[in-house]
């Protein structure tokens, strides 16, 4: 019985001092940590500017009164990209966190410079410097057309069509601008032909987001609102991504309608008339040269122009049938190059060329994993995700979504992180506050965690002294019990080192 309540006290004694110790551990390791991702962080981005709450959606920063401030020069896009940072809370392949958080990340220092190049959009996504304007090509021609009667006025072979479009356009900061083209007069026939809508370029645009094409023409010898009813009739579940929408309607001996073709996905388009086809338009976009849309290979090639100026050598947007909806992507949808921490791309398995899905604004957008950081500048999260902005504002303009507006601007102090702080604030939208990055030199918690590590150490000595006297103060009663019993010395001094070390 003694021996059994000796080893109880042993037992105890010892738990109290590893309890103590494990306790120690934890607290000094959990610093530790956060210690590192604030150091990592630190290198980022020095001075961190909070602006004041803006729009849900669609706003941006004016980032060129940091640019000087932050030694930003205008020649260096691979410096100065508008990044969007999704920080944990995010949702990444279908795995709810918590929320999205976004951030213009300015100036990541050269140890980031390689990385992100890979961010960098290819130069034929963007608007080159100095061109005025855009034409996206149309193939129309006339197809049967039931129940329209012809006259001196219209034939079907010689139909007068007034052709129209618009671009979605995005601008240095990455503000959306809308452009409209000029509508004009052409004449459609049985032979397929292919024409061009030009949008002339709104300034300060560096890149298109979306495309509308529009064809809008007048049928004699039909009651406008005869023909509307008995087309939604038959087509009661129509949308207007599946088929056609009415802008404008009038007179009884005629109508002119106005067809929205909406989503570069959409390859053909059959518009019709008194449930009947009346022309067949193939929007020609070139999938390979646009971020937002499919794969080319599977659409069949297409090819992309630029031009200064003028109609001679514009745009020219060409595919063939195929392909998917951009609105429903799918794995062989052209992926946005993005950034990962260490930490996501171990939770997830994904080496670099790998892919993930996010959710961002809504709508699934595919990432295709261009570099793999320890932590990503500008967030403090140890799972993020680093994407050129108007690379996902274009994916998501032609979704009908907008990335959220960014609520910070980071800025590389150099020398004086305070100095470059109240030079900011200085030019800062009204409400905006400095922080600093780089965490103090100093340890706060030092002082906390000896502490905390002595107290363990003391633990751990006096559980260890009391065991040894507990164990003696025992085992002189043993040894005079033995020794009325005939044990020899020896053997009973064995005895006693064995149970001392149990």
């Amino acid at each position: 019985a003694r021996s059994a309540r000796r080893a109880v006290t042993v037992v105890v004694l010892l738990a109290f001092a590893v309890g103590a110790l494990t306790v120690a551990g934890m607290v000094s390791g959990t610093v530790a940590q956060q210690r590192a991702r604030d150091a990592a962080v630190g290198a980022g981005g020095d001075v961190v500017l909070t602006l004041p709450a803006g729009p849900a959606a669609g706003g941006v920063v004016d980032v060129e009164p940091y640019r000087a401030l932050a030694g930003v020069d205008a020649a260096e896009p691979v410096t100065t990209l508008p990044i969007t940072i999704l920080r944990e809370p995010a949702q990444l392949v279908g795995v709810p966190i918590e929320s999205l958080g976004e951030q213009i990340a300015l100036r990541l220092g050269a140890e980031d410079a390689e990385a992100l190049r890979a961010l960098t959009p290819d130069a034929s996504t963007r608007i080159p410097e100095g061109t005025t304007t855009l034409a996206v090509g149309i193939e129309l021609r006339v197809v049967d057309i039931e129940g329209v009667e012809e006259s001196e006025d219209f034939q079907l072979e010689d139909l007068q069509v007034r052709l129209g479009g618009s671009m979605v356009l995005i601008g240095s900061n990455g503000e959306l601008i809308e452009a409209q083209a000029e509508e004009r007069e052409i004449t459609v026939t049985g032979e397929p032909q292919r024409f061009e809508v030009e949008v002339p370029l709104e300034a300060g645009a560096t890149s298109v987001a979306d495309v509308e094409l529009s064809v809008n023409y007048l049928l004699q010898g039909e009651d406008t609102e005869t023909v509307m009813m008995q087309w939604y009739e038959e087509n009661p579940d129509a949308s207007e991504d599946e088929s056609w929408e009415f802008f404008d309607t009038f007179g009884t001996d005629g109508r002119v309608d106005y067809y929205s073709f909406v989503g570069l996905g959409m390859q053909k388009i059959t518009v019709t008339a008194d449930a009947a086809p009346l022309l067949e338009a193939g929007l020609l976009i070139d999938q390979n040269r646009n971020p937002w849309v499919g794969d080319l290979e599977s659409l069949g090639g297409g090819e992309l122009k630029w031009g200064a100026s003028g109609y001679a050598d514009p745009l020219i947007v060409n595919t063939q049938e195929g392909g998917g909806d951009p609105a429903n992507p799918d794995p062989g949808a052209r992926a946005l190059p993005a950034l990962i921490t260490q930490a996501l791309a171990k939770e997830f398995d994904v080496e670099v060329g790998g892919s993930l899905n996010a959710a961002i604004a809504g709508p699934s957008v595919p990432l295709a994993v261009a570099g793999i950081l320890g932590t990503v500048p500008g967030t403090l999260e140890e799972r993020a995700v680093m994407v050129d902005r108007n690379s996902l504002t274009a994916m998501l303009a032609a979704r009908g979504s907008q990335p959220r507006t960014p609520g910070e601007v980071w800025l590389m102090s150099g020398a004086d992180p305070q100095a470059l702080a109240e030079e900011a604030l200085a030019v800062a939208p009204e409400g905006t506050t400095a922080t600093l990055a780089t965490p103090s030199a100093a340890d706060p918690s030092g002082a906390m965690r000896s502490n905390l590590w002595i107290a363990a150490a003391g633990a751990s000595a006096i559980a260890i002294v009391v065991a040894t006297l507990v164990g003696l103060a025992g085992g002189r009663e043993d040894d005079v019990a033995l020794r009325a019993l005939g044990a020899s010395h020896r053997r009973i001094g064995r005895a006693g080192a064995v149970q001392f070390l149990i």
